[in-house]
């Protein structure tokens, strides 16, 4: 299950607000999302322009009471990750830290929000610098 706050301008795709396109999630893409390839959009089948993505990546971010949050995701042994972070989307991505997970299985961290309580994350593999 996907929660999203997506807007009607720049940088969400404009065929998705109102004309007729829906939203679809896209990891290929910088927003990890996509206006349709069929006016309608593909309820129930694959939508033929979405790439597949090569992983199943999960972010799991949970904020604990003290106000730190907990990431975690299934990871695989002998790969590398990046927790990235962005106030906003269409701006850059900073990297917060790097997995190099030994064994296969869920990895967590506790991490500080930093400035802002409201980022985007994303999770990449290979991690990136």
């Amino acid at each position: 299950m996907l929660n999203v706050t997506y807007d009607d301008a720049a940088p969400w795709p404009e065929k998705a607000a109102g004309y007729g396109f829906s939203l679809n999630a896209d990891a290929a893409s910088e927003l990890g999302f996509r206006a349709s390839a069929t006016l309608g959009g593909t309820p129930g089948r694959e939508d033929p322009g979405l790439a597949k993505p090569l992983d199943d990546l999960i972010l799991t971010v949970t904020r604990l009471a003290n106000g730190m949050l907990r990431v975690g995701f299934a990871a695989e042994e002998g790969r590398s990750y990046s927790l990235q972070a962005t106030q906003a989307l269409g701006q850059g991505w900073q990297p917060l830290t790097h997995f190099y997970p030994e064994a296969s299985g869920k990895m967590s961290r506790i991490i500080s929000p930093r400035v802002s309580r409201e980022r985007f994350f994303r999770l990449v593999t290979p991690a990136n610098p």
